[in-house]
């Protein structure tokens, strides 16, 4: 079955500037700071989140990126992209035009939507299971190797045996959502 509506990548950084703007807007009437927001997302929320406070929002004071992929330059990432027919996704999202197979070269396009290429100082914790069905878990220590060189801060939360819902078990959920919070309350205050 086709996929009806994919939104484009400047259309999703767009519907998350008019939420930040919207926000914004009505910090006053709800009693709630204006500016120097955090961020999070899971899986695909996780990938636009990292490019809206990587390319669009320098004020995001914090990145919570849990499950995301970072790095589609990445060969084996491609390879489970395509094993996992996600191709028509991935490229209507990012803009490509062209088809891409294993041995061919990596269409821009994909490293223009890869949030590893605009790495900056914006701390970050990222928060992936080892056992990602989704997201291998690979794609966690791509972004970690490009954020130590950048000296940006960070945490990587790796949970054992957890798959792409790192949340599923309720340990797993309480080690998730504290660590959370302790990030938050060290990195997104104002």
């Amino acid at each position: 079955m086709p996929i009806k509506k994919i939104r484009t990548f400047p259309e999703l950084l767009d519907d998350v500037d008019h939420v930040v703007k919207y926000l914004s807007d009505h910090s006053k009437e709800w009693n709630t700071r204006s500016s120097g927001f955090s961020i999070t997302g899971g899986s695909s929320g996780a990938h636009v989140s990292m490019m809206y406070a990587y390319t669009k929002n320098p004020d995001i004071k914090t990145i919570i990126e849990r499950c995301g992929p970072v790095d589609f330059t990445d060969v084996e990432t491609l390879k489970y992209v395509k094993a996992a027919n996600l191709f028509e996704v991935l490229d209507k999202m990012s803009g490509n035009t062209t088809v891409w197979n294993p041995g061919d070269a990596i269409p821009a396009a994909y490293a223009k939507t890869s949030p590893v290429a605009y790495v900056n100082k914006i701390p970050i914790m990222i928060i992936h299971g080892d056992k990602d069905e989704v997201v291998p878990i690979p794609q966690a220590y791509i972004l970690e190797k490009a954020l130590k060189a950048k000296g940006t801060p960070y945490k990587l939360v790796v949970v054992p045996g957890a798959g792409h819902q790192i949340e599923k078990k309720p340990a797993d959920q309480q080690t998730v959502f504290t660590d959370m919070a302790v990030w938050l309350n060290k990195y997104g205050i104002n």
